[in-house]
């Protein structure tokens, strides 16, 4: 209602003045515009800081400028809210420009650019506000989806009660694991060419720390227990990037630590499952693999570690009987990248 003594309701105000009509009940408020034609306006939202996200995403629709001004706070909040206006609307073809308490939005002279991801920069209000572009654009993807747990958690619900199709979209950064033999390196490789995102490769990474050969060398050298931390700095460097496809060592996963990195929102284990005599048979002329220079050895870490694959991945693919290109075409319809 109109009359509650939250202080955000003065926003239907605003909404009223760019043309909408408001219609008010004692448990709810209806805002509609029948004919689809708002006007940009200037405004201070000094008293409505919270609010000023959600407006400027608004303008972003309209034919005429809007101006935003006592904004000065945002830059103060979970995020520089300004900045992360700026950035996100520029990336659907929106120019604005902001100062220190001031956001401008302009007409938006091209068409909104669908193929882009908004990001939220983990604030709830960035995600919410920009949800409400699906009614212009009917598509739209949004990253951090769980952001909006510190305010609204049934947000995503309810906009799909009100008919928003709502797709929650597999993770952004993709890690194989799984038994030396299995594939990692391969997949790894055509899985980033089919998804076009960029490829890492965790032994690469070590032997750029170390600035050695190979990683029998640092075995030889260092022993099993200094790889694991260098495998463990190396992994750690890697979850401050996005958007990738990493293949792991098939030890990733025997570290505590290493698991609980793993354990993102936005990331995806695969663990490439392949069974003792298709892995015996992949590595029959492995002199390179240390750990496979004795055969009952390594079928005894594989037996302890399959338990650890099994329970840390978030999807499981049998690597057995099948080719590489079966496997990624597999992968690739599973990490479609929001395109439905």
């Amino acid at each position: 209602s109109r009359k509650s003594k939250q202080g955000d309701i003065a926003y239907l105000d605003v909404l009223e003045e760019m043309g909408c009509l408001i219609s008010d009940s004692d448990n709810s408020v209806e805002v509609s515009c029948l004919n689809g034609n708002l006007k940009g306006i200037k405004t201070d939202f000094s008293n409505l800081p919270d609010c000023a996200q959600t407006l400027a995403v608004l303008a972003s629709t309209l034919g005429e400028k809007t101006e935003i001004a006592g904004l000065s706070t945002l830059k103060n909040k979970e995020t520089d809210r300004l900045f992360a206006l700026k950035n996100e609307l520029f990336k659907l073809n929106v120019e604005t420009e902001i100062s220190s308490d001031k956001i401008i939005i302009y007409p938006n002279k091209m068409d909104f650019n669908l193929n882009v991801t908004i990001d939220t920069y983990d604030d709830h209000r960035m995600a919410m506000s920009f949800a409400i572009l699906v009614a212009k654009l009917r598509r739209l993807k949004i990253k951090e989806p769980s952001v909006v747990s510190k305010s609204f958690p049934s947000f995503w619900e309810k906009l799909e009660q009100v008919g928003v199709g709502i797709n929650l979209l597999p993770k952004n950064r993709i890690i194989l694991t799984g038994f030396m033999g299995a594939g990692k390196s391969s997949i790894a490789k055509l899985l980033s060419q089919k998804l076009h995102l960029p490829l890492i490769d965790l032994d690469l990474e070590i032997l750029n720390i170390t600035k050695a050969n190979s990683i029998n060398e640092i075995f030889e050298k260092l022993g099993e227990n200094e790889f694991r931390n260098l495998e463990t700095l190396a992994l750690t460097a890697t979850l401050n990037k996005e958007n990738f496809v990493l293949s792991t060592g098939g030890g990733i996963l025997t570290r505590e630590e290493n698991r609980e990195l793993l354990k993102n929102e936005d990331i995806c284990n695969v663990y490439l499952s392949a069974s003792w005599d298709v892995i015996l048979n992949r590595l029959k002329d492995a002199s390179d693999r240390p750990l496979f220079k004795d055969i009952d050895k390594a079928k005894s870490i594989y037996d302890q570690r399959i338990s650890i694959y099994e329970n840390e991945a978030s999807l499981t693919l049998n690597t057995d009987n099948y080719s590489i290109e079966e496997l990624v075409m597999e992968l690739e319809d599973y990490f479609n990248l929001g395109e439905n």
